[in-house]
């Protein structure tokens, strides 16, 4: 695509084409959505967009040769383009970047649980429910920034979430035993649980073993909500038998599944210090939990549950930076390109409260379309990675007769 580029901009310079600096910017800016939205998979298989924004780049850079050539390139002329080229970097934006705005609508009686609440798509997700009137457990590792993230949803909402509407329960998603202690503190509290979202995640950047010998990242991105949800789904169902909302299960996950066309947890790979590659790493193990998911949602039609299993991809979000320097030199430039929390939130909120998504169970979610991962329509794969898991968690779950396989040593 660069060369694509560059050999357009050469056989323009070479017939003498005229090029407008305000123009030039406008492509180079739209290209490098296009660049790295492509890159980043966010339209995987392709899509009419990609296709429109080629245009608009071709569109942009030879219009003021077009215009020169019918006798009308002047003053007049040049500024109707630049207000054209500016709507062309605006639509590309919204489109890309900003997306879609969803209102949650009312959700005063609902109980939802929100992993990772405590910063980022998460806390934003946190803070649209509670704002809606549910009642929002943080389900947070470092009790600290939980209390904060939770005093800070209750400023910035102005009133409109009381204090009261937040509980804060420890979980570190690493930790078997902690997954396990709180799901009893849970069932102690005697709360219903309508929405069930899965949004912690974490970026490991070398081979680490927890110390109940699992792979940190694999723990941290599959095993821990894949044992909090078999700890959970009782609830869950029992929630449902209330015959008041239906309940919800909502896994946030990362277009880096598309660079996988099968998953190593079903060739009994659990733990590879060899070529480690950090992207690699975190997209094996977003995998194996959209492919655990999958499983749940058939099991659960089959039993006759309504309860929607959904995957969901947020968009590239800018992630939070510790350091509040670079953040605010980055954040003019980052905000061109990349989500911000609120935006990425987003689609995670589509899942959890638009009526449209109770019939998505089972789908993996871009844009609020359903797409299919390659590895995702090996079947008997996925069945291989829920075994997997739960010899890996030390507890098997089944939600009907199927039976799943034992585990082997």
């Amino acid at each position: 695509m660069l060369l694509l580029a560059v050999a357009l901009v050469v056989a323009m310079w070479l017939v003498g084409a005229i090029f407008d600096v305000v123009g030039c910017i406008a492509a180079a800016y739209v290209w490098i959505l296009l660049v790295t939205q492509t890159k980043a998979l966010e339209y995987p298989g392709g899509h009419i967009w990609q296709l429109a924004f080629a245009a608009c780049i071709v569109a942009i850079v030879a219009s003021p040769t077009v215009a020169y050539l019918l006798g009308c390139w002047g003053r007049i002329a040049r500024v109707a383009l630049w207000v054209v080229d500016v709507s062309i970097c605006q639509s590309a934006y919204d489109i890309t970047v900003r997306g879609y705005i969803f209102a949650t609508g009312g959700m005063r009686g609902r109980v939802c649980l929100v992993t990772g609440s405590n910063r980022g798509i998460g806390y934003e997700t946190a803070k649209a429910l509670a704002k809606a009137g549910a009642v929002v457990v943080f389900a947070c590792r470092n009790a600290v920034q939980a209390q904060e993230a939770m005093s800070r949803v209750v400023r910035e909402c102005e009133g409109k979430v009381k204090e009261g509407q937040l509980i804060f329960m420890e979980l570190d998603l690493a930790s078997m035993s902690s997954i396990r202690n709180f799901a009893e503190e849970f069932y102690r509290s005697n709360l219903d649980l309508h929405v069930l979202c899965l949004s912690a995640g974490a970026l490991v950047t070398k081979p680490q073993m927890t110390d109940e010998l699992i792979d940190l990242g694999l723990a941290s991105n599959h095993l821990g909500h894949f044992l909090l949800l078999q700890m959970l789904l009782p609830k869950i169902l029992s929630t449902e038998q209330t015959g008041g909302p239906i309940p919800r299960i909502v896994l946030v996950s990362s277009s880096l599944v598309f660079e996988h066309s099968s998953s190593d947890l079903a060739k009994g790979v659990t733990f590879n210090t060899d070529d480690f590659d950090m992207l690699r790493h975190f997209g094996q193990a977003k995998l194996a939990s959209m492919m655990c998911l999958r499983v749940l949602a058939d099991r659960l039609k089959v039993q006759g549950s309504q309860v929607p299993a959904i995957t969901v991809h947020p968009g590239q979000v800018a992630r939070e930076s510790s350091d509040s320097t670079i953040r605010s030199y980055c954040k003019p430039f980052v905000r061109l390109f990349l989500k911000t929390p609120q935006e990425g939130s987003m689609a995670i909120l589509h899942a959890c409260c638009s009526p449209s998504a109770l019939k998505m169970s089972g789908e993996f979610l871009m844009r609020r379309a359903p797409v299919t991962p390659p590895a995702w329509v090996d079947g008997k794969a996925s069945k291989e990675v829920w075994a997997a898991s739960e010899c890996l968690v030390g507890k098997h779950f089944r939600v009907n007769a199927l039976e799943s396989e034992n585990c082997s040593d």
